[in-house]
C-alpha cells in the first residue's frame, strides 16, 4: 500500500479508448480527509471531452470524480481484511485505510472508468498496477470458494488474500464479485454465490437480464455460468482500452447510494449532456417500467450511469437487474414524490418525463409482452417450480 504524506500530491489522468497517451489532467492530496483538487477541471481538449458535469450546476468535480474511482462495500471490506492480515503477518496492529491507501490499493486494471492516478513525484508508475493477470473463467470455481471462506470470517493469510485484492477490491456492490478475462483477453465481471443467500440470484439475474433484453432494454453481453454466477461483459471496457463513466451519484454529487431523489434529475442529466435525447429519455422510461414489473427495488443511483463513446456521453447499458420480492418500492422517485410499483402512474407522468402518452403506452406494452414470459425465462435458467412459484410474488405482469 501507499501512504502518502498529507503534502504529498497525486497525479490524475485521463486514459481511454481515444487517447494516444495517458493525459495528466490535475493532481489531488488528502487533507482533512477529504480529496483536495487544484487545476483538475483546466480547460484543455481532453477535460472537456471526458468531462460531463461543468454544465450541471453546483456539482462539486472531486467528489464525482472520486465517486466512481473508489470502491464500493465487497472492495473495501477485502481492503479491510488484507489490511489485518498484513498486519498479522508484519507483527503490527492494523489501521484504519485512508481513502488514499484504498485509492492507490485496488487494482488499477479494474477500476471503473478511464481514471489513472500516480505519485507525483512518479509519474510513470500508475498505483495499483499489478504483474499478476486476472483469473480466466476455468478460475471462478476456486474463486467461488475462497469467497466463502473470507464472508464465512475465516482466518485467511496475506498470501492468500492477494488474487482477491487484485481480482475484486475495485468492485462496486455489496455481494461477493471479481473481474476475470475470457478467451479473447476481454474483462468481464462474475457475480458469485453468497453464503447468505436464500435464493438462486446468479439464475435469477439472468433470468431477467434476459426478459430486460426482450423488452428493449441495452445491456452488456451476459451469460449463466455453472447454474449460479451470473457474467457480464464489462462496458467500461472496450478493445481499444478503457471508456470513460460517470454513475448519477456521482453526477449528482450525492453522499450515499440510497440519497432521496428522483427520475427526473437523471432526465436533467440527460438534458445537459446527451446529443440525441429523445431515444436516451426513451430508454430510462423503459427501464423504469421494467423495474415496476418486476419489483426491481435496487436501484439507487450507483445503479445507473453514463458512459462516454465516440458519438458523445449515453446512458450506459443497464445492470443490476434483480426482482425484489421483499422491496415494496423504487428507491427513486418516478415524478416529483412518487417511488411505488404503479405502471398506470408511471403512464401518467409520461408528460412529465416529454414522452407523448402514445409513445409511454407502446414502451409499456413492450416491457409487460417481455415480463409475461417470466416463468419460461425462469425455468430456461434451471431454476424449479417451487423457486418460480415463490418469486410470483413481485412479478406484476
Amino acid at each position: 500500500m501507499i501512504n502518502l504524506k498529507p503534502h504529498e500530491f497525486l497525479t490524475a489522468w485521463s486514459q481511454d479508448e481515444f487517447s494516444r497517451r495517458p493525459l495528466a489532467v490535475g493532481r489531488m492530496r488528502l487533507a482533512d480527509g477529504r480529496f483536495e483538487f487544484s487545476r483538475f477541471w483546466n480547460g484543455t481538449e481532453e477535460s472537456r471531452r471526458f468531462n460531463p458535469i461543468e454544465s450541471l450546476p453546483e456539482t462539486p468535480h472531486a467528489i464525482a470524480l472520486m465517486t466512481d474511482s473508489l470502491p464500493d462495500s465487497w472492495g473495501r471490506s477485502i481492503l479491510a481484511r488484507y489490511e489485518q492480515a498484513c498486519a498479522r503477518r508484519d507483527e503490527r496492529q492494523p489501521h484504519e485505510l485512508t481513502e488514499t491507501e484504498v485509492l492507490t490499493t485496488i487494482a488499477d486494471s479494474e477500476r471503473m472508468g478511464a481514471m489513472r492516478f500516480s505519485p507525483e513525484q512518479q509519474p510513470e508508475s500508475f498505483v495499483g498496477t499489478s504483474p499478476t493477470m486476472l483469473p480466466r473463467k476455468s478460475e471462478l470455481e476456486a474463486y467461488a470458494e475462497l469467497t466463502a471462506a473470507f464472508e464465512q470470517k475465516r482466518l485467511l493469510s496475506a498470501a492468500t488474500l492477494e488474487p482477491l485484492v487484485r481480482a475484486a477490491s475495485a468492485l462496486g456492490g455489496s455481494r461477493p464479485k471479481i473481474g476475470f478475462v475470457d478467451g479473447s483477453g476481454a474483462q468481464w465481471i462474475a457475480k458469485l454465490p453468497s453464503i447468505y443467500d436464500t435464493r438462486n440470484m446468479g439464475a435469477w439475474e439472468y433470468a431477467m437480464t434476459r426478459l430486460a433484453m426482450r423488452a428493449g432494454i441495452e445491456v452488456a453481453p451476459f451469460e449463466l455460468i455453472d447454474g449460479t454466477i451470473f457474467a457480464t461483459r464489462r462496458f467500461d471496457r472496450s478493445p481499444r482500452g478503457r471508456r470513460h463513466y460517470f454513475s448519477t451519484r456521482a453526477l449528482l454529487a450525492a453522499d450515499r447510494n440510497h440519497e432521496p431523489r428522483s427520475y427526473l434529475e437523471i432526465l436533467m442529466i440527460i438534458e445537459k449532456v446527451c446529443r440525441d435525447k429523445v431515444p436516451e429519455v426513451e430508454q430510462l422510461y423503459r427501464r423504469v417500467a421494467f423495474k415496476m414489473a418486476i419489483s426491481d427495488g435496487d436501484d439507487h443511483l450507483r445503479n445507473h450511469g453514463f458512459l462516454l463513446s465516440e458519438s458523445g456521453w449515453h446512458l450506459a447499458p443497464a445492470f443490476d437487474i434483480n426482482p425484489s420480492p421483499s422491496i415494496e418500492h423504487l428507491c427513486l422517485t418516478w415524478d416529483e414524490h412518487c417511488k411505488d410499483y404503479d405502471l398506470e402512474g408511471l403512464l401518467g407522468a409520461a408528460p412529465f418525463w416529454g414522452i407523448a402518452v402514445e409513445r409511454a403506452r407502446e414502451i409499456v406494452a413492450d416491457v409487460r409482452r417481455a415480463v409475461s414470459g417470466w416463468r419460461e425465462e425462469a425455468a430456461e435458467a434451471g431454476l424449479s417450480r417451487a423457486e418460480i412459484e415463490e418469486m410470483a410474488c413481485a412479478i406484476r405482469c
